[in-house]
């Protein structure tokens, strides 16, 4: 199951490097639960040429990712986001060093943006 949430999310950030195919290959294996031979029936290919495309497709998303990182930033963003949400959470009982706390974690923000 961890494999299929790491393809779903590195496909969110990257599907639009693909072609039609490639993503329409992505999609019926990993989120509509079709089988490699369902997707060759469905688009008159054979099941090697659907499992090598699945395959290739998955090796690119994964070199994208390590090259750009766009899914890391953004896991980084939404950890630093809650920190704050947190943080503001108890703003009633805020105290100098929460308020620092805070103008750090908005600065790593920004670094990451």
């Amino acid at each position: 199951m961890h494999k299929v949430i790491e393809i779903s999310y590195l496909f969110d950030f990257y599907q639009n490097l693909f072609t039609q195919r490639q993503k329409d290959l992505i999609s019926g294996y990993y989120f509509e639960d079709l089988s490699l031979s369902e997707l060759a029936n469905i688009y008159s290919v054979s099941r090697q040429s659907v499992h090598e495309t699945i395959k290739k497709s998955e090796t690119k998303l994964f070199e994208l990712e390590e090259k750009l990182g766009l899914v890391k930033r953004f896991q980084n963003m939404k950890m630093i986001v809650e920190k704050i949400d947190r943080n503001i959470s108890n703003a009633m009982s805020l105290k100098e060093k929460d308020l620092i706390d805070l103008k750090k974690l908005i600065v790593d923000l920004k670094n990451e943006i």
